[in-house]
């Protein structure tokens, strides 16, 4: 487990614009919290395992970025990738 140390709570709230957070679950299955996939996807260890990540509460705008995309073609392994409260309204 990866633990990235910068998250604080504002009004009752924790936000993720200053950490996040993420498990590796039967050294196949990586989930990603907040702003920790900056970490996470550059980690060689992961990137030969993985085969299913999911991402939650990290920013749309922030995982279609080319820096990304990059780094996920790393994961010769992966299968599936889960996007769950990424601030996605509309495709239109």
């Amino acid at each position: 487990m990866a633990r990235i140390p910068n998250i604080y709570q504002k009004h009752g709230e924790y936000t993720n614009t200053e950490g996040g957070h993420a498990e590796l679950e039967d050294q196949d299955c990586l989930y990603i919290y907040g702003n920790a996939y900056e970490v996470i996807l550059q980690d060689s260890n992961f990137q030969k395992s993985v085969r299913k990540i999911h991402m939650q509460y990290t920013f749309f705008d922030k995982v279609i970025e080319d820096s990304y995309f990059s780094s996920l073609s790393k994961f010769k392994r992966l299968e599936c990738l889960f996007l769950r409260d990424n601030h996605i309204y509309s495709f239109v």
